[in-house]
């Protein structure tokens, strides 16, 4: 009998990606704001996911709102909105009242708001100006 069985000796491997894209999450009295740099792969979207995160267990106390910044924001790989995609969903077990998106383009407007407006009981707006969208929250907030 002939024995047809190939033997192949794989070796597989996990490779470490290098993190894409840079932030700033900062918390100012009842607001989180996070703005966004460059283009986000999977790793670079999950640090932001996680930098959010740890912000919110600061102000998550009483109703809070988030300024998303994306007016320097490039882009994100698919497997970076999935992350985002939970981080919004971790979003809404929280004390989260509004939300305000700003950005510099429609289509980036478009495609951050597929993603953030799942919430629809959450208060969502996109601007264009960061003035704007700050006004706007600290109303929805009651700080003016």
């Amino acid at each position: 009998m002939l024995d047809l069985t190939v033997k192949c000796p794989h070796k597989y491997t996990a490779v470490k990606f290098s993190t894409h894209g840079s932030f700033d999450v900062t918390t100012e009295n009842n607001m989180l704001i996070a703005k966004s740099f460059g283009s986000f792969n999977l790793e670079g979207a999950i640090d932001y996911c996680n930098a959010i995160k740890r912000a919110v267990e600061h102000i998550n106390h009483s109703a809070f709102g988030v300024l998303i910044d994306l007016t320097e924001f490039e882009g994100c790989t698919p497997d970076g909105w999935q992350e985002v995609n939970k981080l919004t969903d971790f979003l809404l077990t929280t004390n989260m009242k509004s939300k305000a998106i700003v950005a510099s383009s429609a289509f980036t407007v478009a495609a951050a708001s597929s993603v953030y407006q799942k919430g629809l009981q959450i208060n969502t707006r996109a601007f264009e100006d960061l003035n704007e969208a700050t006004d706007w929250l600290n109303k929805e907030l009651g700080n003016q």
